[in-house]
Order: C-alpha cells, then sequence, then structure tokens
C-alpha cells in the first residue's frame, strides 16, 4: 500500500488513511478485517444471483422493471432484451 497521491488509486489522503486504519490493532481486536470479508463474499454471491436472474429474467422481474419505467410502450421484450 502506498500514500503517494501518484500511487491512491484517486483516493484523498483521508480516504487512504481509512484503508489502512483497518489495519491497526484495534480494528483487529475488533474483527474489522473478518467484518468486511463477509461484506465482500456475500456481495459476490448476491452479484452472482442478480447475474442469473437478469440473464434469463422471471416474468415476475419483467413486471417489476415494467411497473418502475411507468411507461406503457416500453414492452416486456424491450426489458428482457436490455
Amino acid at each position: 500500500m502506498s500514500i503517494d497521491p501518484k500511487d491512491a488509486g484517486g483516493r484523498s489522503l483521508q480516504e487512504v488513511i481509512d484503508l489502512l486504519n483497518r489495519f491497526s490493532k484495534e480494528s483487529m481486536a475488533n474483527e474489522v478485517l473478518d467484518e468486511i470479508d463477509d461484506e465482500f463474499f456475500a456481495t459476490g454471491k448476491i452479484r452472482k444471483a442478480l447475474d442469473k436472474l437478469f440473464s434469463n429474467p422471471p416474468s415476475n422481474i419483467i413486471r417489476i422493471i415494467r411497473k418502475t419505467i411507468n411507461d406503457e410502450k416500453i414492452k416486456p421484450k424491450q426489458i428482457e432484451d436490455a
């Protein structure tokens, strides 16, 4: 990890400090990394489920999207194709 602004990936110095703070003794004692790990894996599972749902969307998802769009000109097939 680097705090050099050229290597910070567009993050502010405060954001870099916050990221590094995750490795502090206090954060380790409070199992912050375990929480981050759980969140990371949950996010991955959720993304996979959404990819699966949207690659072959069930009709109720199509209806929800169409209702949310609130435009009768948009046909279910257009939503599915999108």
